[in-house]
Formats: C-alpha cells, sequence, structure tokens
C-alpha cells in the first residue's frame, strides 16, 4: 500500500440543523442526553481558545498479510489541532502556523482522519444530524455508562472518504457513552461499511476515548485517545492510534496559514 493516500473527514456545519428526531426513552434517561449535550455544546464552544498535541501512530498490512497489525513498533508522528473559524486545523508539533490544508500534506502518505477533536460530537450531540435511542446501561473501564446508538444517513451526512484519490459521503452509524448524569462523555465509535465499491474500502471504524480536561478556569471534555482501522477492498488494512495531550491555551502569536 506503500504510496496509497487515504483521507476520513468529518465536515463541520456552518448552521445549526433541524434537530433529528430521537427515539422513545424514559424521563431520567432523555434528562441525561439533555445533559450530555449541554456539557458538550458549552465544551465546543470553549475549544476554540484551546488547542492539543496529537501524537499518532500508524501502521499498514499488505493485502493478504497474514499476522495480526501491530503498533508497537510505530514511528510516532506529532501534530497540534485548534479549532480556526469552525474547523479543525493542523500544525506541525511546536509550529504556531496552522494550516486550513489537509493534514495529509503535513504527515504525508498513509490513512489520516480528522474530526475526532471536534466534529464528531458536535455533529452527533449539538447538531443532531442522526437518530439517538438509548441502548441501556454498560460498564466502561469501571464507569457506569448510559449507552446511546446513533445512526446519520446518507442526506445528513458529511462524513467524507477519500481513497487513492476516489472519495465519497458515505452515511455512518455508531454508540456513545456518558456517565449515569450525563455530565461526562465517555466514548464515541462510528462505524462506516456502506461505500460505493470505487472508492476501494470496504469499513472504516472508529473509536474516540474522551477525558475531562481542567483549562485554567474551564472543565472541558475532549479526546484522550482515538483508534482507527480502515480495510481496503483488496484484504490491505490501515490503522492509526492517536493521544491527545498538553490540551493547553492558544497562544495569541499562533497564526493561520493557506
Amino acid at each position: 500500500m506503500r504510496g496509497r493516500y487515504s483521507l476520513i473527514r468529518l465536515g463541520m456545519a456552518f448552521a445549526l440543523l433541524c434537530a433529528a428526531p430521537v427515539a422513545a426513552q424514559s424521563p431520567v434517561d432523555r434528562a441525561a442526553l439533555d445533559r450530555l449535550q449541554s456539557r458538550v455544546s458549552e465544551s465546543l464552544y470553549e475549544l476554540p481558545d484551546y488547542t492539543c498535541r496529537l501524537d499518532i501512530r500508524r501502521a499498514e498490512l499488505e493485502p493478504k498479510a497474514r499476522r495480526k497489525i501491530s503498533l508497537d513498533n510505530a514511528k510516532i508522528i506529532s501534530l497540534e489541532v485548534a479549532i480556526i473559524d469552525h474547523k479543525e486545523h493542523y500544525a506541525l508539533a511546536g509550529s504556531p502556523n496552522f494550516s486550513d490544508l489537509p493534514p495529509s500534506q503535513l504527515v504525508g502518505d498513509g490513512l489520516v482522519s480528522t474530526g475526532a477533536f471536534a466534529a464528531y460530537a458536535r455533529d452527533i450531540l449539538v447538531n443532531r444530524v442522526g437518530t439517538i435511542r438509548y441502548a441501556g446501561e454498560e460498564v466502561i473501564g469501571e464507569e457506569p455508562a448510559l449507552r446511546y446508538d446513533y445512526n446519520v444517513d446518507l442526506s445528513r451526512s458529511r462524513y467524507h472518504v477519500t481513497n487513492n484519490g476516489q472519495s465519497a459521503i458515505v452515511p455512518y452509524r455508531g454508540s456513545l457513552w456518558a456517565t449515569t448524569d450525563g455530565d461526562v462523555l465517555l466514548r464515541l465509535t462510528v462505524h462506516v461499511d456502506e461505500l460505493p465499491p470505487y472508492v476501494g474500502v470496504k469499513r472504516i471504524t472508529t473509536q474516540i476515548d474522551y477525558q475531562t480536561a481542567l483549562l485554567e478556569d474551564h472543565s472541558l471534555i475532549v479526546p484522550k485517545q482515538t483508534r482507527v482501522s480502515m480495510i481496503l477492498s483488496d484484504g490491505g488494512e490501515s490503522v492509526n492510534e492517536t493521544r491527545f495531550t498538553n490540551c493547553r491555551s492558544f497562544d495569541a502569536s499562533s497564526t493561520l496559514s493557506c
């Protein structure tokens, strides 16, 4: 798969969409979801003032390779991410110059994904582009959690996949988990398995684990780590694992380069 370029991007909304329907829930489940949507909205409102470091490990398996993919010895690529003009922008770690160009132009060939810092949570929980239904109580780590399943159909999706020069917007679905009071988003998953054949991708799976970060006098819900797996139609596989650290105030001297 050397030289292959793959981009998974979730577009940002510039205006709120009409709220999609929410499946029938008990008053307690509905209240927790309302609380979660409010908390995520508050965090996203504050995020343009902050940036985080991303340490990305990437690995690939060629088609028909008969071994388990491993990230143990993968090279680490370090970037910075910030919300500028309602979009995720990236810079090489330590650089004050953020770019609106695709991050693939910073890290080179291979699997690249965007949206984990803010766009997924914004579209699903704030813009409510899909249907959401309560799916029961589970445990995430050692934390009791409420699970909600969601579905975003093609007509409302902004999930954009580009692989080897071919692109498509596709529907997606997944689940999210929150603390039982709805105060903290713990995990969000995204599954894509309805892709046109010409894109050459069979399935994409994303898992985002969240953390609560105390930044100055704000308590924000931000990603802790993500894992993205893409299975290609020819049997090849790409995996990205990203850790978010060093979240801090956005430096006033930082600039946007176009």
